[in-house]
């Protein structure tokens, strides 16, 4: 017991000294770590700034590429909807000019022979599209961590597992377990999923409908098996079960045997290369090894590990037809379609329509979808630089916070309230930035429209004269809702001649006043009527050169200042 000490202290000491971990007690079932984490961490408190550049110049990046992108798309579309031909297949006229600069609309019921599947030939189904998912029971480990400070230094990790059997379409390798009690052995059927697209889909027009179109259509339904047959040596034990997702061929791994060169070893059911036999030759094997039928239970047995289990699920040709997006090529394939236009600058592998979509739709609806899916792609992409930015901006000003924690006393409090100050700052900061960077990159892919913009905003900066810094105007009804006045010290002041006969400037005890004795008050220049009030009247100005004689004549009489 002593010496298990010592050797733990000496294990402890030497974490502590060169910064690892120590593991005790691995086992099977789990293990024990002392890591080493000091509590108050001893990490640079500048360890932030150079990740923070980099993410605030992805960020940039990112703007500036989708403000690119989003302008061609755009450009794009603006180029479908003028040059956009629509045709309608059932049409007995309809017919259709090969050309790879024509954007087609067709709309129509396509033709195909059907699909089947490569590795159960016998599963052919009158669709588009045909989807094997083979999935087997095996083992999953789920790894449970707790972890428990036991000094200012270390910290006590305790690491468990748990075991479970699932069904899956994902391979687990048990190789990697930590406990080797718990191990699959390899299925019949390997798990994945395997989609095979119909290759002779085609219009009545004649036009042909290649796979990676077809990949575009996602309406799967479950396949029915109904009286499956198996080639003998490829199906022992194999039966049909309902599964909360529709049929399936269950393949127990007890029942495998080395039939037909299809298992080998215990391994799985696969393709393999090997020479075709003569047809003759291959109907009289056939004929003698026969086809079994599969039967089917109305509950499938319990399962075991290393079982396997296939349903298949198809994407049926739609009962009024598809719509469709694309060019056409000589030989009457349709192939995405890609403006002709193309700015200077722009990459020559520009954006492309390529679209199919179910019932008859017009080719309004289909460019308004491909519009509104670029706008989400456009915002999302803003959305993700902003918060790139705002990350970015945190990180390089990261150093703030841990500085303000060494403060004697209030270094707790001073540190969340700096921490919780810089996301607010950092997240305006970060907006602006990124709109700054938006509108430079405006200026470089919508240069027109950038321009005006810039145009407008001096003009909305010269127009008013109470403004905030971003431009806003602040008209005289919400200027009326300020109030708080304060006294104007008049200094020395002058009135015109004839306007201010013994007035005087005198204080007051809300601050300086003018004072306009009414005994002294005289009609001189129009301005005083019939001993009335100071006051402006309507009258016609005299011409320039009048005016300013006059008033070097009379002077500007400067008034009196009274204690």
């Amino acid at each position: 017991m002593m010496r298990r000490l010592a050797l733990l202290l000496r294990a402890l000491s030497a974490a502590a000294q060169f910064g690892g971990e120590v593991t005790i007690g691995a086992g099977h079932g789990g293990r024990v770590e002392y890591v080493y984490r000091p509590q108050h961490g001893r990490a640079s408190p500048f360890g932030g700034v150079v990740p923070g550049v980099l993410l605030g110049s992805c960020s940039a990046a990112l703007l500036w590429w989708n403000e690119g992108r989003t302008q061609r798309e755009e450009e794009l579309l603006r180029d479908a909807r003028r040059s956009v031909v629509s045709v309608d297949d059932e049409e007995e006229e309809a017919v259709v000019r090969p050309s790879s600069r024509v954007l087609l609309h067709l709309t129509g019921k396509p033709s195909s022979r059907g699909v089947a599947d490569p590795l159960f030939p016998a599963v052919r189904r009158p669709a588009l599209r045909l989807r094997r998912v083979a999935e087997a029971y095996q083992w999953k480990e789920q790894e449970h961590t707790h972890e428990e400070r036991v000094s200012p230094t270390h910290v006590r990790r305790e690491t468990s597992y748990s075991y479970s059997t699932t069904w899956s379409a994902q391979r687990m390798d048990s190789h990697r377990f930590s406990s080797p009690g718990y191990h699959t052995p390899s299925p019949r059927v390997e798990p994945h999923t395997h989609v095979s697209d119909a290759s002779d889909a085609t219009f009545a027009c004649g036009l042909h409908l290649p796979p990676p179109l077809l990949a575009q259509l996602d309406g799967w339904s479950p396949v029915p098996l109904g009286e499956l047959r198996l080639a003998a040596g490829g199906g022992e034990g194999a039966y049909v079960a309902p599964t909360p997702r529709g049929e399936a061929l269950h393949l127990p791994l007890a029942a495998a045997a080395v039939a037909d060169g299809m298992l080998r070893g215990g391994g799985g059911l696969r393709e393999e290369r090997r020479l075709d036999p003569p047809a003759a030759v291959e109907a009289h094997l056939r004929e003698e090894r026969g086809a079994l039928a599969v039967p089917r239970l109305d509950v499938a047995p319990p399962p075991a590990v290393g079982d396997s289990r296939v349903r298949f699920e198809e994407v049926l040709i739609p009962a009024d037809g598809v719509s469709v997006l694309a060019a056409c090529a000589p030989d009457g394939t349709l192939l995405p379609w890609q403006s002709e236009r193309r700015r200077w600058g722009a990459s020559s592998a520009g954006p492309q329509l390529y679209m199919i979509r179910p019932g008859r739709r017009s080719a309004h609806d289909l460019l308004h979808e491909a519009s509104r899916t670029a706008s989400l792609k456009k915002w999302a992409y803003r959305g993700g630089g902003a918060a790139l930015m705002w990350l970015g901006s945190y990180l390089t000003l990261s150093w703030l916070p841990s500085l303000a924690s060494y403060l004697p006393f209030v270094g707790g409090a001073a540190s969340g309230l700096v921490g919780s100050a810089l996301g607010l700052l950092t997240l305006g900061s970060s907006l602006s930035l990124s709109l700054a960077i938006i509108a430079l990159s405006w200026l470089r892919f919508r240069p027109l429209h950038g321009m005006l913009i810039c145009a407008a905003a001096t003009l909305l900066i010269d127009a008013s004269d109470a403004t905030f810094a971003c431009g806003l105007h602040l008209p005289p009804p919400l200027l009326a809702q300020l109030d708080g006045w304060s006294p104007v010290p008049l200094g020395e002041l002058r009135l015109a001649a004839g306007g201010g006969e013994g007035a005087y400037v005198a204080p007051t005890p809300r601050g300086e006043a003018l004072h306009l004795p009414l005994a002294a008050a005289a009609v001189a220049d129009g301005m005083l009527r019939g001993g009335g009030g100071l006051r402006e009247e309507r009258r016609l100005d005299p011409p320039a050169a009048v005016e300013a004689h006059l008033r070097e004549e009379r002077g500007a009489l400067a008034v009196p200042r009274l204690d």
